[in-house]
């Protein structure tokens, strides 16, 4: 019995098997050749340094953003650690994982809190993580350099 997910996922092979990287839905062509191409340029930026980090940067955000927290006096409202953690997961790793584990660490917690996400704050969470990944980038941390 086929479903969409093993239509959709021979499509994707026919896609990758072809060498003009076209696709057709209801008669009417498309071009995924710039697709293709920005995803192969991410994936040599990304090395397994990276994803590791991204993986157990978003788990111990995730553990920092239930668990440890500051309360502020105010009613509902604490100072939170872990983007105080992502701001150094951005100055070592850059921008992109950073923002990957801001967006990955928040999905998680609501979930795993709520039960529902509360998107706008977790793509703010991701943007937080990519601003600090481009501000970081300016200090030489590897070499020992602030």
């Amino acid at each position: 019995m086929r479903t969409i997910i093993t239509d959709a996922i021979i499509a994707v092979d026919n896609i990758l098997g072809s060498t003009s990287k076209v696709a057709w839905k209801n008669e009417e062509k498309i071009d995924f050749t710039e697709y293709f191409d920005y995803w192969r340029k991410m994936k040599k930026e990304l090395s397994i340094k990276d994803i590791v980090a991204i993986g157990i940067g978003a788990a111990v955000f995730v553990i920092l953003f239930r668990f440890i927290a500051i309360p502020s006096g105010l009613p509902n409202t604490e100072i939170q650690i872990a983007y105080g953690f992502l701001a150094l997961m951005g100055a070592l790793f850059g921008p992109i994982p950073a923002a990957l584990i801001g967006f990955i660490g928040h999905t998680i917690k609501d979930f795993t809190t709520y039960g529902s996400a509360w998107w706008t704050w977790i793509a703010c969470s991701g943007l937080i993580g990519l601003a600090f990944g481009f501000v970081g980038k300016k200090f030489k941390l590897e070499e020992g350099i602030l």
